[in-house]
């Protein structure tokens, strides 16, 4: 079995979004996929209904890191007016599985990980944004209580400190040649990493590459 992600999202309350921002809001969906296939690898996207979208991500291993880059992605192009009241956001469900059916359409593909992602999708409760469902129950189990700890650190994240980790978890850099590519002095980029707890959030990320790993070479 080869091991694929799928992620399902929903943005977050799209129809308060005011109809001239709508179109800026699903263009910053669409740019987070370019730099994710830019700097990660090739996924494939489909928006429906909207405000809805799926994601395939072929290489697993991605798939949580790509799953919080989406968020933050639609989170670091909030208009201005809109940062202190509700940050631009997407809930997402990643499952983890086979994908048994391939058509020219991911609405119309199946196999495990759809069904994964699908049923983790339904339970996601009304304040959560982010949820892992693999094959495996023990997994599950180990990674139930990390993401909720993920998803409240995720939320707690100030504007500029959701531009800096959001290109930190993208590019390939050090510390140094990233607060170059943003213009900002190397002590405030590790200030703004270190006060948001980004080393958590790549433990936990790491945690799920190493998993994947693991199991994509015993199947």
């Amino acid at each position: 079995m080869h091991i694929q992600g799928v992620i399902t999202g929903d943005i977050v309350d799209s129809t308060k979004v005011e109809s001239n921002k709508r179109t800026e809001l699903l263009l910053a969906l669409k740019e987070t996929i370019a730099d994710i296939r830019q700097h990660i690898g090739v996924v494939e996207f489909e928006i429906y209904r909207g405000d809805s979208f799926q994601i395939i991500i072929p290489d697993s291993v991605n798939a949580l890191r790509i799953a919080i880059l989406i968020r933050l992605g639609l989170q670091r192009k909030t208009p201005n007016e809109n940062i202190r009241s509700q940050k631009w956001d997407a809930r997402i469900s990643l499952g983890i599985g086979d994908i048994s059916f391939s058509a020219s359409s991911i609405l119309v593909s199946d196999g495990e990980a759809f069904r994964n992602s699908g049923r983790a999708f339904d339970k996601l409760g009304r304040n959560d944004f982010l949820i892992v469902n693999t094959p495996w129950i023990e997994i599950n189990n180990e990674l139930e209580v990390s993401t909720k700890f993920a998803d409240i650190l995720i939320n707690s994240w100030s504007y500029l400190q959701i531009e800096v980790i959001y290109h930190y978890l993208l590019r390939k850099m050090t510390q140094k040649e990233l607060a170059k590519v943003l213009n900002l002095s190397p002590q405030t980029l590790n200030k703004r990493i270190v006060n948001a707890k980004v080393e958590a959030i790549e433990k936990y990320i790491a945690r799920f590459e190493e998993i994947i790993k693991e199991k994509d070479g015993v199947e």
